[in-house]
Protein backbone atom coordinates (compact mmCIF):
# COMPACT_ATOMS: atom_id res chain seq x y z
CA UNK A 1 0.00 0.00 0.00
CA UNK A 2 1.38 3.79 -0.72
CA UNK A 3 1.79 6.41 2.20
CA UNK A 4 -0.92 7.82 3.43
CA UNK A 5 -3.15 4.81 2.81
CA UNK A 6 -6.19 4.55 4.87
CA UNK A 7 -7.66 1.09 6.70
CA UNK A 8 -11.47 1.37 7.55
CA UNK A 9 -11.87 -0.61 10.48
CA UNK A 10 -15.25 -2.09 10.01
CA UNK A 11 -14.85 -3.98 7.02
CA UNK A 12 -12.18 -6.30 8.87
CA UNK A 13 -12.88 -9.01 10.47
CA UNK A 14 -10.87 -10.47 13.54
CA UNK A 15 -9.02 -13.16 11.58
CA UNK A 16 -8.06 -10.09 8.85
CA UNK A 17 -7.16 -7.46 11.24
CA UNK A 18 -4.69 -10.06 13.10
CA UNK A 19 -2.84 -10.28 9.30
CA UNK A 20 -2.99 -6.34 8.46
CA UNK A 21 0.57 -6.19 10.04
CA UNK A 22 1.98 -8.42 7.32
CA UNK A 23 0.70 -6.59 4.50
CA UNK A 24 1.00 -2.95 5.58
CA UNK A 25 3.63 -0.49 6.99
CA UNK A 26 3.34 1.75 9.76
CA UNK A 27 2.65 4.70 7.68
CA UNK A 28 -0.88 3.51 7.38
CA UNK A 29 -3.40 5.17 8.94
CA UNK A 30 -6.64 3.23 10.76
CA UNK A 31 -9.77 4.69 10.76
CA UNK A 32 -11.68 3.48 13.54
CA UNK A 33 -15.79 4.76 13.25
CA UNK A 34 -16.52 4.75 16.58
CA UNK A 35 -20.84 5.54 15.85
CA UNK A 36 -20.46 2.12 13.67
CA UNK A 37 -19.68 -0.15 16.98
CA UNK A 38 -17.04 -2.94 16.98
CA UNK A 39 -16.57 -6.29 18.58
CA UNK A 40 -14.37 -7.19 21.50
CA UNK A 41 -12.42 -9.72 19.37
CA UNK A 42 -12.10 -6.94 16.15
CA UNK A 43 -10.29 -4.74 18.94
CA UNK A 44 -8.52 -7.57 20.75
CA UNK A 45 -6.71 -8.16 16.71
CA UNK A 46 -6.31 -4.61 16.39
CA UNK A 47 -4.50 -4.37 19.90
CA UNK A 48 -2.37 -7.32 19.15
CA UNK A 49 -1.11 -6.02 15.89
CA UNK A 50 -0.28 -2.27 17.68
CA UNK A 51 2.71 -4.60 19.12
CA UNK A 52 4.39 -5.03 15.66
CA UNK A 53 3.50 -1.62 14.09
CA UNK A 54 3.39 1.50 14.92
CA UNK A 55 -0.30 2.76 12.86
CA UNK A 56 -1.65 5.84 13.48
CA UNK A 57 -5.51 5.64 15.11
CA UNK A 58 -7.93 7.99 13.89
CA UNK A 59 -10.69 7.27 15.87
CA UNK A 60 -13.85 9.21 14.23
CA UNK A 61 -16.44 10.27 17.12
CA UNK A 62 -20.40 10.45 16.26
CA UNK A 63 -23.49 10.16 17.44
CA UNK A 64 -25.37 7.02 16.27
CA UNK A 65 -28.99 7.50 15.23
CA UNK A 66 -29.44 3.66 14.94
CA UNK A 67 -30.28 1.26 18.14
CA UNK A 68 -27.05 0.43 19.59
CA UNK A 69 -26.11 -3.17 19.16
CA UNK A 70 -25.26 -5.61 22.14
CA UNK A 71 -22.19 -6.56 22.39
CA UNK A 72 -20.77 -3.89 20.47
CA UNK A 73 -18.21 -1.39 21.39
CA UNK A 74 -18.84 2.32 20.70
CA UNK A 75 -16.61 5.43 20.46
CA UNK A 76 -14.34 6.52 23.51
CA UNK A 77 -15.29 3.33 24.96
CA UNK A 78 -13.02 2.09 22.23
CA UNK A 79 -9.79 2.74 23.77
CA UNK A 80 -9.84 0.43 26.72
CA UNK A 81 -9.20 -2.38 24.16
CA UNK A 82 -6.36 -1.09 22.39
CA UNK A 83 -3.83 0.17 25.61
CA UNK A 84 -0.93 -0.09 22.82
CA UNK A 85 -1.79 2.36 20.41
CA UNK A 86 0.93 4.89 20.21
CA UNK A 87 0.05 7.30 17.68
CA UNK A 88 -4.02 8.78 18.28
CA UNK A 89 -6.05 11.26 16.63
CA UNK A 90 -9.71 11.82 18.11
CA UNK A 91 -11.80 13.63 15.47
CA UNK A 92 -15.52 14.86 16.47
CA UNK A 93 -16.49 16.59 13.04
CA UNK A 94 -19.91 16.01 13.06
CA UNK A 95 -20.03 18.93 15.43
CA UNK A 96 -23.35 17.68 16.97
CA UNK A 97 -21.99 17.05 20.77
CA UNK A 98 -18.64 18.60 22.52
CA UNK A 99 -16.58 16.12 23.62
CA UNK A 100 -15.87 17.02 27.17
CA UNK A 101 -12.61 15.27 28.95
CA UNK A 102 -9.34 14.11 28.46
CA UNK A 103 -10.32 11.03 31.00
CA UNK A 104 -9.99 8.57 28.20
CA UNK A 105 -6.26 9.27 27.83
CA UNK A 106 -5.52 6.91 31.08
CA UNK A 107 -6.16 3.90 28.60
CA UNK A 108 -3.33 4.79 26.62
CA UNK A 109 -0.47 5.07 28.83
CA UNK A 110 2.01 4.60 25.79
CA UNK A 111 1.07 7.53 23.35
CA UNK A 112 3.71 9.24 21.67
CA UNK A 113 1.54 11.17 19.44
CA UNK A 114 -1.74 12.53 19.93
CA UNK A 115 -3.99 15.18 17.90
CA UNK A 116 -7.59 16.36 18.27
CA UNK A 117 -9.64 17.70 15.21
CA UNK A 118 -13.33 18.63 15.42
CA UNK A 119 -15.86 19.63 18.53
CA UNK A 120 -13.80 19.70 22.04
CA UNK A 121 -14.96 21.80 25.51
CA UNK A 122 -13.58 24.81 25.35
CA UNK A 123 -12.65 24.60 28.90
CA UNK A 124 -11.84 20.82 28.54
CA UNK A 125 -9.23 19.95 31.13
CA UNK A 126 -5.70 19.51 30.02
CA UNK A 127 -4.36 17.71 32.59
CA UNK A 128 -5.06 14.53 31.97
CA UNK A 129 -1.98 14.74 29.11
CA UNK A 130 0.74 15.17 31.87
CA UNK A 131 -0.14 11.21 32.03
CA UNK A 132 1.91 11.01 29.01
CA UNK A 133 5.10 9.90 29.44
CA UNK A 134 6.15 9.35 26.35
CA UNK A 135 4.41 11.86 24.78
CA UNK A 136 6.47 13.85 21.76
CA UNK A 137 4.03 15.06 19.05
CA UNK A 138 0.95 17.58 20.13
CA UNK A 139 -1.28 18.70 17.54
CA UNK A 140 -4.35 20.00 18.94
CA UNK A 141 -7.33 21.92 17.58
CA UNK A 142 -8.09 24.14 20.37
CA UNK A 143 -7.41 27.57 21.86
CA UNK A 144 -5.58 27.74 25.08
CA UNK A 145 -6.84 29.32 27.91
CA UNK A 146 -4.82 30.30 31.35
CA UNK A 147 -5.16 26.42 32.78
CA UNK A 148 -4.91 24.63 29.43
CA UNK A 149 -1.64 26.82 28.96
CA UNK A 150 0.05 26.12 32.38
CA UNK A 151 -0.15 22.47 31.58
CA UNK A 152 1.36 22.56 27.52
CA UNK A 153 4.14 24.49 29.27
CA UNK A 154 4.64 22.05 31.95
CA UNK A 155 4.82 19.35 29.52
CA UNK A 156 6.31 21.02 26.63
CA UNK A 157 10.10 20.13 27.34
CA UNK A 158 9.72 16.67 26.18
CA UNK A 159 7.86 17.40 23.06
CA UNK A 160 9.45 17.66 19.90
CA UNK A 161 6.85 18.95 17.84
CA UNK A 162 4.01 21.29 18.65
CA UNK A 163 0.62 22.53 16.99
CA UNK A 164 -1.73 25.10 18.64
CA UNK A 165 -3.58 27.40 17.24
CA UNK A 166 -2.85 30.71 19.84
CA UNK A 167 0.36 30.53 22.39
CA UNK A 168 2.05 32.63 24.82
CA UNK A 169 5.66 32.20 25.11
CA UNK A 170 6.12 34.51 28.28
CA UNK A 171 6.09 31.79 30.91
CA UNK A 172 7.39 29.22 28.36
CA UNK A 173 10.29 27.27 29.66
CA UNK A 174 13.95 26.43 27.60
CA UNK A 175 13.06 23.85 25.27
CA UNK A 176 15.75 22.51 23.44
CA UNK A 177 14.24 19.03 22.30
CA UNK A 178 11.38 20.85 20.15
CA UNK A 179 12.00 21.02 16.50
CA UNK A 180 9.01 21.88 14.94
CA UNK A 181 6.46 24.60 16.33
CA UNK A 182 3.06 25.53 14.52
CA UNK A 183 0.41 28.16 15.35
CA UNK A 184 -2.27 29.68 12.82
CA UNK A 185 -4.01 32.17 15.50
CA UNK A 186 -2.19 34.26 17.52
CA UNK A 187 1.47 34.22 19.39
CA UNK A 188 2.43 36.12 22.29
CA UNK A 189 5.66 36.99 22.96
CA UNK A 190 7.01 36.10 19.45
CA UNK A 191 10.79 37.66 20.35
CA UNK A 192 10.82 34.90 22.68
CA UNK A 193 10.83 32.30 20.20
CA UNK A 194 14.78 31.93 19.12
CA UNK A 195 15.42 32.35 22.67
CA UNK A 196 13.35 29.26 24.13
CA UNK A 197 13.16 27.24 20.77
CA UNK A 198 16.63 27.05 19.94
CA UNK A 199 17.04 24.16 18.36
CA UNK A 200 13.85 24.50 16.54
CA UNK A 201 14.18 23.11 12.75
CA UNK A 202 10.01 23.69 11.34
CA UNK A 203 8.33 26.93 11.94
CA UNK A 204 4.82 27.83 10.47
CA UNK A 205 3.39 30.45 11.24
CA UNK A 206 -0.35 31.33 9.93
CA UNK A 207 -3.08 34.03 10.30
CA UNK A 208 -1.35 35.62 13.01
CA UNK A 209 -2.58 39.29 13.43
CA UNK A 210 -1.32 40.22 16.35
CA UNK A 211 2.28 40.37 15.13
CA UNK A 212 4.33 43.30 13.07
CA UNK A 213 7.68 43.02 13.89
CA UNK A 214 9.58 39.65 12.51
CA UNK A 215 13.02 39.95 12.88
CA UNK A 216 12.81 37.52 15.32
CA UNK A 217 13.41 34.93 12.41
CA UNK A 218 16.71 36.47 11.75
CA UNK A 219 17.98 34.46 15.05
CA UNK A 220 16.18 31.19 14.33
CA UNK A 221 19.86 29.85 13.56
CA UNK A 222 18.58 26.07 12.95
CA UNK A 223 15.95 26.57 10.93
CA UNK A 224 15.10 24.42 8.09
CA UNK A 225 11.89 25.31 6.83
CA UNK A 226 10.04 28.46 7.27
CA UNK A 227 6.29 28.78 6.70
CA UNK A 228 4.12 32.13 6.74
CA UNK A 229 0.79 31.21 5.71
CA UNK A 230 -1.97 34.63 5.01
CA UNK A 231 -0.04 36.58 6.86
CA UNK A 232 -1.48 40.25 5.07
CA UNK A 233 0.36 42.47 7.43
CA UNK A 234 4.05 40.75 6.51
CA UNK A 235 6.18 43.49 3.86
CA UNK A 236 9.43 42.74 4.51
CA UNK A 237 11.38 39.39 4.62
CA UNK A 238 13.73 39.54 7.99
CA UNK A 239 17.92 39.48 7.08
CA UNK A 240 18.38 35.48 6.84
CA UNK A 241 21.97 35.38 6.98
CA UNK A 242 21.86 33.73 9.90
CA UNK A 243 19.79 30.93 8.64
CA UNK A 244 22.69 28.95 6.64
CA UNK A 245 20.56 25.70 7.51
CA UNK A 246 17.67 26.83 5.52
CA UNK A 247 15.97 24.60 2.85
CA UNK A 248 12.78 25.53 2.81
CA UNK A 249 11.10 28.55 2.59
CA UNK A 250 7.45 29.37 1.92
CA UNK A 251 5.63 32.54 2.24
CA UNK A 252 1.73 32.23 1.14
CA UNK A 253 -0.40 34.68 0.76
CA UNK A 254 1.83 37.85 1.73
CA UNK A 255 0.11 40.61 -1.10
CA UNK A 256 1.84 43.29 0.84
CA UNK A 257 5.54 41.60 0.73
CA UNK A 258 7.82 44.09 -1.03
CA UNK A 259 10.95 44.67 1.27
CA UNK A 260 14.08 41.92 1.71
CA UNK A 261 13.80 39.35 -1.40
CA UNK A 262 17.50 40.04 -1.54
CA UNK A 263 17.85 38.06 1.84
CA UNK A 264 16.62 34.74 -0.15
CA UNK A 265 19.52 34.64 -2.80
CA UNK A 266 22.15 34.31 0.49
CA UNK A 267 20.15 30.85 1.14
CA UNK A 268 22.71 28.77 -0.43
CA UNK A 269 21.23 25.33 0.75
CA UNK A 270 17.67 26.58 -0.24
CA UNK A 271 15.90 23.51 -2.13
CA UNK A 272 12.42 24.67 -2.32
CA UNK A 273 10.84 28.20 -2.59
CA UNK A 274 7.03 29.24 -2.99
CA UNK A 275 5.79 33.31 -2.35
CA UNK A 276 2.11 33.43 -3.55
CA UNK A 277 -0.36 36.83 -4.09
CA UNK A 278 2.73 39.16 -5.22
CA UNK A 279 1.37 42.33 -5.83
CA UNK A 280 4.68 44.56 -5.98
CA UNK A 281 7.67 42.75 -6.85
CA UNK A 282 7.84 41.74 -10.46
CA UNK A 283 9.33 38.78 -12.01
CA UNK A 284 12.57 40.31 -12.93
CA UNK A 285 13.64 40.42 -9.25
CA UNK A 286 13.84 37.05 -9.05
CA UNK A 287 16.71 36.60 -11.50
CA UNK A 288 19.37 35.85 -8.76
CA UNK A 289 17.43 33.04 -8.10
CA UNK A 290 20.15 31.18 -10.67
CA UNK A 291 22.73 31.59 -7.86
CA UNK A 292 21.35 29.24 -5.69
CA UNK A 293 22.63 25.42 -6.60
CA UNK A 294 20.17 23.05 -4.96
CA UNK A 295 17.02 24.66 -5.76
CA UNK A 296 14.51 22.25 -7.09
CA UNK A 297 11.54 23.57 -6.84
CA UNK A 298 10.24 27.45 -7.46
CA UNK A 299 6.25 28.37 -7.12
CA UNK A 300 5.88 32.57 -7.67
CA UNK A 301 2.76 33.48 -8.56
CA UNK A 302 1.61 37.11 -8.81
CA UNK A 303 -1.91 38.31 -7.71
CA UNK A 304 -4.13 39.44 -10.54
CA UNK A 305 -1.06 39.35 -12.76
CA UNK A 306 -1.44 36.84 -15.02
CA UNK A 307 1.76 38.41 -17.31
CA UNK A 308 4.25 38.51 -14.89
CA UNK A 309 3.40 35.01 -13.28
CA UNK A 310 4.15 33.49 -17.17
CA UNK A 311 7.31 35.09 -17.54
CA UNK A 312 8.26 33.56 -13.83
CA UNK A 313 7.07 30.36 -14.96
CA UNK A 314 9.30 30.14 -18.06
CA UNK A 315 11.98 31.39 -16.10
CA UNK A 316 11.69 28.48 -13.51
CA UNK A 317 11.42 25.54 -16.78
CA UNK A 318 14.42 27.48 -18.29
CA UNK A 319 16.75 26.54 -15.40
CA UNK A 320 14.94 22.98 -15.39
CA UNK A 321 13.54 23.50 -11.49
CA UNK A 322 10.13 21.96 -10.91
CA UNK A 323 7.20 24.89 -10.51
CA UNK A 324 5.20 23.55 -7.97
CA UNK A 325 4.95 23.72 -4.08
CA UNK A 326 8.03 22.04 -2.66
CA UNK A 327 5.94 19.65 -1.00
CA UNK A 328 4.39 18.56 -4.10
CA UNK A 329 7.66 18.37 -5.73
CA UNK A 330 8.74 16.00 -2.84
CA UNK A 331 11.22 18.55 -1.58
CA UNK A 332 10.56 18.01 2.46
CA UNK A 333 12.84 18.14 5.44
Amino acid sequence: MAWKDIIYLHKYTANEIEQLSEKTSAEISIDISGYIGFSEEQLHALNRILLKQDYTIALQYGVNYLEKKEGLIYNLDILKYIPNVKNLGILNQEYKEAIESFDFLTNTPLLTYFYTLGLFKKSISFEPLRQLKYLKKLKLDLGLNKKQQEVINDIITSLEFLYVPEFDLAKTPLCPALKFFSIDKKLISSELLPQLFPNLQSLYLKKIKNCEDFTFISDMINLRRLTLHWIFQFDTIPNLSKLSELEILEIVGSPNLQYGLEYIYDLKKLRGLMLTELQFPVASSFTPLTKLRKLESVYINFRKNNKETSIIEKFVEDNNWAYMQPGLAGVTI
